[in-house]
């Protein structure tokens, strides 16, 4: 089975198999089900993959975004098996494996906080209730990404009995079976009110736990949102969004960051709108395991982040919007008033393929930036993301690790007002969040409710890139995944046109999805899972 391990590669406490039973339930054993719960948190944004793609659950989410449409690519780069549908839907790729794996060690340590736990264990109880209500909403977290990975998406008023996921809820490994979709979301909902019900009872207790490497009741309840956002569930995750950002904000534990804020480098755990992060100290570093060493613009010792942002998006943003700057975007010569220069044929016109070179920052990594394919960048000059730095450039690769922030649940509260109808607040909670990346923004007038609620996505998957969720929405809507339309080729020089095409077309194209219902939108179970659990069934291929 992928999920049977749980070792010290990827928790930075004491492996759970290294507590005996004596130890998880001695009254003085204050190391026992705390200490399993702070591994889980360790292997959160350490968790080694054993290959080269970055450690920490963090690097799962950006890699699996690769299979949206927000990224775009035209020269040769790592993991186009990845980003031409091709790794997710083979049996024996790495990227589902890595998913199912990594997330049902998270729950497997989960079963053993909520099997073994006791209150006479904890000096309090409202530590006691703190404690296991965080392992239920990471079982909950973590049954909610793997059942978007491996399933079809819910269903709103159909019986959802598609092959969900297998949900274990007890600390053993038993071959089982799968349960159905619905099975899976019951489970999710009843883990949920668990949770937050407990949350509840340690904060009457005055025992909530505020800090940001913890689930702490803001993400309690972006967790919550996220999970009834993917089940299509749209009251329920504006109730959670709109509560994780009440809770934030009303006793200053987060707000939304505001114009150069935005320009740090996504790289500090102590930026005021990340609600849930990691820490990394500089001796921590990891070098070419990090995420930092693989995503970074300053580091960049891999070329992993070789992919350029879909233009249909970005051309979109308003001239102010700060958010152009996370990206080196090769645009039109413009006028004082912001408007394309047009040459004698009516045409806009580009600025000579090295001037982009005057937008590379200071401390831009030479292994990334670099002339080597016919003498032009050989970088995704249409949209190369800089939105991330390391702290210290190019000799350490460290860097704090994001896994939420607050920009996010005003997304998904304002989608999920549009979507039932709520125009108004829609636009008023869009507005709120956007005016502090573009002071100009106004929402579009006229919007119908799945055009207002568009323009929420791709202003929010513009917020999350490298940050991921960005596939899980694109799959909840049947988004097509449709390159080719991105625009990136208006920017690319006559030269580089053919390989736009030939990299997004023909055998390159052939397994993404078409439409809404194909089977390629659900990951296959990995193969070892089949080989170790004769009771699970394998997705249609």
């Amino acid at each position: 089975m992928g999920a049977t391990s749980c070792n010290k590669d990827y928790l930075n406490t004491f492996p759970s198999s290294t507590f005996d039973e004596e130890q998880l339930t001695n009254v003085n054993t204050k190391n026992g089900t705390e200490g399993i719960l702070q591994g889980i948190h360790g292997m959160l944004y350490q968790y080694s993959f054993g290959q080269w793609f970055g450690n920490g659950l963090h690097s799962l989410n950006t890699r699996i975004d690769w299979i949206s449409d927000l990224y775009v690519n035209t020269r040769p780069a790592y993991y186009m098996g990845i980003y031409r549908w091709d790794d997710h839907v083979d049996p024996y790729g790495g990227m589902n494996f890595s998913a199912w794996d990594s997330w049902y060690t998270v729950i497997q340590h989960c079963n053993k906080v909520i099997a073994k736990s006791k209150p006479e264990q904890y000096e309090t109880e409202g530590h006691f209730k703190e404690v296991l209500a965080e392992a239920y909403l990471l079982r909950a977290h973590a049954m909610s990404n793997l059942v978007q990975y491996f399933a079809p998406r819910y269903n709103p008023g159909g019986d959802n009995s598609e092959l969900g996921i297998i949900i274990r809820t007890e600390p053993t490994l038993d071959p089982q079976a799968r349960g159905t979709v619905e099975e899976t979301y019951a489970q999710i909902t009843q883990d949920l009110k668990t949770g937050l019900d407990l949350m509840g009872e340690a904060a009457e207790k005055k025992s909530l736990i505020w800090e940001k490497n913890r689930i702490n009741l803001p993400v309690a309840y972006g967790i919550a949102a996220r999970a009834l956002l993917g089940k299509r569930d749209y009251a329920g995750a504006e109730k959670y969004a709109l509560l994780s950002i009440q809770t934030a904000e009303k006793v200053g534990f987060a707000r939304l960051q505001k114009g150069d804020e935005l320009l740090n480098g996504f790289n500090s755990v102590s930026a005021a709108e990340w609600i849930w992060g990691y820490k990394y100290t500089l001796d921590q570093n990891p070098m070419f395991a990090a995420w930092g060493a693989h995503y970074s613009y300053n580091f960049g010792s891999l070329k992993a982040p070789t992919y350029a942002i879909n233009r249909s998006y970005f051309d979109k943003m308003g001239m102010k919007d700060v958010r152009r700057r996370w990206f080196i975007a090769r645009d039109y010569l413009r006028d004082a008033a912001g408007n394309p220069i047009l040459d004698a044929k009516g045409k806009p016109q580009l600025p000579p393929i090295m001037d982009i070179w005057n937008d590379v920052p200071e401390d831009g990594s030479g292994t990334l930036f670099k002339e080597l394919r016919n003498g032009k960048p050989d970088w995704e000059y249409t949209g190369q993301q800089i939105k991330f730095a390391t702290l210290e450039g190019a000799g350490n690769a460290v860097m704090d690790a994001v896994f939420m922030r607050l920009g996010e649940m005003y997304y998904i509260a304002a989608e999920a007002q549009a979507r039932q109808g709520k125009l108004a607040e829609a636009s008023k909670t869009l507005t709120k969040v956007m005016i502090s990346r573009d002071p100009q923004y106004v929402v579009p007038s006229g919007l119908s409710a799945d055009d207002l609620a568009f323009e929420v996505l791709r202003n929010k998957w513009i917020d999350l890139y490298y940050e991921g969720g960005v596939f899980f929405d694109q799959k909840r809507i049947g988004h097509v995944c449709a390159r080719l339309q991105s625009g990136n080729d208006k920017y690319l020089d006559p030269a580089d046109l053919t390989n736009f095409t030939v990299r997004n077309s023909g055998t390159n194209a052939m397994n993404i999805a078409k439409d809404a219902n194909s089977k390629k939108w659900v990951f296959a179970i990995p193969y070892d899972e089949l080989k170790g659990n004769k009771l699970c069934e394998q997705n249609p291929l």
